[in-house]
């Protein structure tokens, strides 16, 4: 069984909240209907055969910023706590 996660749930209907959640979109969009139907139709054609137990983000980039922002904050974390000890 696999999942799609697609950009744009969880944006809020005020229209600042969701300009702040496409800021952090490197595509600055929220995935079209169409792209989040071909990564579907990826995932059940011959090509996807092999993908089982994964959530497939369709997210224009958003889940790789995260990591690396969630990154950068652990390194200047652990950085701070270096300079206290």
């Amino acid at each position: 069984m696999n999942a799609i996660a697609p950009v744009g749930r969880g944006m809020g209907s005020h229209p600042d909240d969701r300009a702040r959640a496409l800021a952090r979109v490197p595509l600055r969009r929220m995935a079209r209907a169409a792209e989040v139907a071909e990564a579907a139709m990826f995932l059940t054609s011959p090509g996807g055969r092999f993908i089982t137990g994964h959530v497939l983000p369709v997210d224009g980039g958003s889940s790789a910023t995260f990591l690396e922002e969630n990154a950068n904050s652990n390194l200047a974390e652990d950085e701070q706590t270096i300079q206290v000890s």
